[in-house]
């Protein structure tokens, strides 16, 4: 599979949700895999880049575009569409304690549906340091939220070789995505993790995504099987 260009991106769900940073979480999402390889980079559909993104003719189709509502110097809440995404208490360090209670396993990939700040993603890193072969892979379908997380993100998060930032919403180069950066066969499960309320915007999408992150994972694993 070659890397396209996102064109799929479904329109933002407006059904209320209640709870998990945010309302309840679609269906948790269950073991899968994918390598080692440096994935300090921030990927914007299919292109690895360094700086903050240009935005082309690729992006997802959005809704009618509303301003962030975000006050992180006073912790005071998060909306965005109608929506609100981290909680007016302590978002950071709610998202520290879901992060903490994350279980670890080896040859994992998390993915993360709409990190926003990155809230929580240093605390799982740095958890994750016992675990070489597993990595987090950050998605984020809208826009405005992608450019807002990639100027967040701190340091450590930017470079650290555990984590991708992406706005890749295409299944099949999102997959391509995966195996390219960290090659065939190295995970062996994916597990979501949701450390915001940002998933609500795109419920459906996200899970979509990891089931077929799952899939891949099991065909790569079945092919490797039938071959020996």
């Amino acid at each position: 599979m070659k890397p396209t260009s996102d064109t799929s991106c479904p329109q933002a769900n407006n059904t209320p949700n209640t709870n998990q940073e945010g309302g309840s979480p679609p269906p948790a999402s269950s073991p899968d895999h994918f390598t080692n390889g440096g994935f300090a980079a921030i990927q914007r559909s299919g292109q690895v880049f360094r700086h903050p993104p240009q935005r082309g003719g690729s992006a997802p189709p959005q809704r009618p575009p509303s301003p962030p509502e975000h006050h992180p110097a006073d912790g005071r809440g998060f909306s965005h569409n109608g929506k609100t995404l981290l909680s007016a208490i302590d978002p950071h360090g709610r998202a520290g304690r879901i992060a903490d209670a994350v279980p670890l396993a080896d040859r994992t990939l998390y993915l993360c549906p709409s990190p926003l700040y990155g809230y929580g993603l240093e605390r799982l890193l740095a958890r994750l340091a016992g675990y070489p072969h597993s990595a987090v892979l950050c998605v984020e379908a809208d826009n405005e939220l992608f450019t807002l997380a990639h100027n967040s993100f701190s340091e450590p998060l930017q470079t650290s070789p555990q984590l991708r930032l992406t706005d890749t919403c295409d299944a099949a180069s999102l997959c391509t995505l995966v195996r390219q950066t960290w090659g065939a066969r190295t995970f062996r499960r994916l597990e979501t993790i949701r450390l915001n309320g940002g998933w609500q915007l795109f419920p459906a999408l996200y899970e979509s995504l990891a089931a077929a992150l799952r899939r891949e994972i099991a065909v790569d694993w079945g092919n490797a099987l039938t071959l020996t």
